[in-house]
């Protein structure tokens, strides 16, 4: 589990910084369905909770993508429940672009003037995240 939550958060923390797209591109949300799969909801919720906090911690968009990270990994662990079925999974990806798109358009349209490109290329990003989130859970569960 320590492996685990290192190499994502390791992962987090080389890619994110001074980057536009791609924090919403890395799939944070896959450790919390990981370690919901393997050992449970609970600590899936408590270790999304200090993933989410330390991969953004300390960069100048913290405010936007904790929210972002930390709510797409809750809804994506909810969705996901017991994970019984390969349905599941991919009911959690679309739990996890579906959240991810909200706080984007939340957090986005409001406060910031971007053109319309700029803000579908941020909706795809977030769907790239859901179904590479519940594909990396569904593959590297089995290891």
């Amino acid at each position: 589990m320590a492996i685990l939550f290192l190499l994502f958060l390791v992962g987090a923390r080389l890619a994110v910084p001074n980057r536009t797209v791609i924090p919403y591109l890395y799939p944070l949300p896959a450790l919390g369905l990981l370690i919901t799969t393997l050992f449970g909801v609970e600590i899936g919720f408590v270790l999304s909770l200090v993933s989410c906090v330390l991969a953004a911690y300390g960069l100048p968009n913290t405010l936007d993508l904790t929210p972002y990270y930390l709510l797409a990994s809750l809804c994506g662990i909810v969705v996901l429940g017991e994970a019984r079925r390969v349905s599941a999974f991919a009911r959690a990806g679309g739990a996890i672009a579906g959240a991810g798109i909200a706080m984007i358009l939340a957090y986005r349209l409001p406060f910031t003037t971007m053109d319309w490109m700029g803000i579908a290329t941020l909706i795809g990003a977030a769907a790239f995240n859901g179904v590479a989130s519940a594909s990396i859970t569904l593959l590297l569960q089995f290891f």
